[in-house]
């Protein structure tokens, strides 16, 4: 299975890849496709709400009052969007359809945790984790606004204003356009899904103890997690606590590294699980480097949902992500040792 060029989030290509994987699946594996809908383009909402920032600075050249609310909204908009969250553009932009797909391994009759393999099902429409960061916007629109509104509370004479205007107009649609520009998609190949489909039939063929295995292809991964949110609503109350969430994201690619934090307006901090599963890991002599990724990740719905998470990620380079496998078995083993010696301390449930 080989799947290289763009595949963005709600398009056929998306829906090519995850039907490849269905049908590499063996006949006896219980497999679902499960619609939902995605918000698919999360870089146009980010524009959008540039675009009502230049709007209200254009209103408030008339109308001061309106122009500041309405900047105020494409602000918090942008604080949200840089945080992970949804603003008030993308609530109101339309979302398309799109499917996950859903595997369940046989669970064993004693089962005391959960882990979650996701991968997504499209690739990033820019440079994995480079693009042009929202927090930018924020900083921009706050700084030019304040100025402006600063020149307007001093009565500076017109010319003065329609000077700022100018520049917030051409600044706004500046970023716009550099949001939307698809400038260097990354192109991946089927390192990611073959890791996968080998994980899954590696853990049927010798499942660890105490554990339900669920594999989760999930549509939107790169556009703002709307597949994996709709998986959570869905099946998250249903699963066997403890939950660990391990993503896979471009670890055929170069040397890999688990992230330990979603970074957006603030740091959100995973929860220790996953990265102290890693670290043991490279004590036992298979090292995993460290990362920081942007809080519209791979996981990102889990994470603010406040689920153990492991996210792995290939951080490029020449070298191709060996031993990938190798490790994730590595700490869902080392998860399923914690679980038995918790159930037997009665500590299940606790972080």
């Amino acid at each position: 299975m080989s799947f290289r060029g763009v595949r963005p989030a709600g398009s056929e290509a998306e829906r090519a890849v995850l039907e490849a994987i269905r049908s590499s699946l063996p006949a006896s594996t219980r497999a679902t496709v499960e619609s939902c809908l995605a918000m698919t383009r999360p870089d146009v909402a980010r524009a959008l709400h540039v675009l009502l920032a230049a709007f209200g600075a254009a209103l408030g050249l008339f109308w001061p009052a309106v122009g500041a609310v309405v900047v105020g909204v494409a602000g918090l908009g942008l604080a949200l969007e840089a945080d992970g969250r949804m603003g008030p553009m993308r609530l109101a932009w339309p979302r398309r359809p799109a499917y996950n797909l859903d595997v369940a391994l046989p669970a064993p009759t004693d089962v005391g945790g959960t882990v979650v393999l996701v991968i997504p099902a499209d690739t990033p429409r820019g440079p994995p984790f480079r693009r042009f960061a929202a927090w930018r916007h924020v900083a921009v629109l706050v700084a030019g606004s304040a100025v402006w509104f600063a020149l307007r509370a001093m009565d500076v004479p017109w010319d003065g204003d329609a000077v700022w205007i100018g520049a917030a107009l051409v600044a706004g649609a500046t970023l716009s356009v550099g949001e939307l520009w698809p400038f260097g998609p990354a192109a991946e190949d089927a390192g990611t899904p073959r890791i996968w489909l080998e994980l899954l039939d590696d853990l049927a063929r010798n499942p660890p103890p105490a554990l339900a295995i669920r594999g989760v292809v999930v549509a939107a991964g790169h556009a703002g997690g709307d597949g994996l949110g709709a998986w959570l609503a869905r099946h998250g109350r249903l699963l066997a606590d403890p939950v660990l969430f391990i993503g896979l994201d471009a670890v055929g690619q170069g040397p890999f590294a688990v992230a330990d934090a979603e970074v957006g307006l603030i740091r959100h901090p995973h929860r220790p699980t996953g990265p102290a599963l890693a670290e043991r890991v490279a004590w036992a002599g298979q090292d995993i480097g460290r990362t920081s990724l942007p809080a519209t990740s791979l996981l990102g719905p889990a994470v603010v949902d406040g689920r153990r998470t492991a996210l792995l990620v290939g951080r490029g380079g020449d070298g191709p992500g060996d031993g990938a496998r190798q490790r994730v078995r590595a700490m869902i083993e080392l998860f399923a040792s914690d679980v038995v010696v918790a159930r037997r301390a009665g500590a299940v449930g606790r972080p």
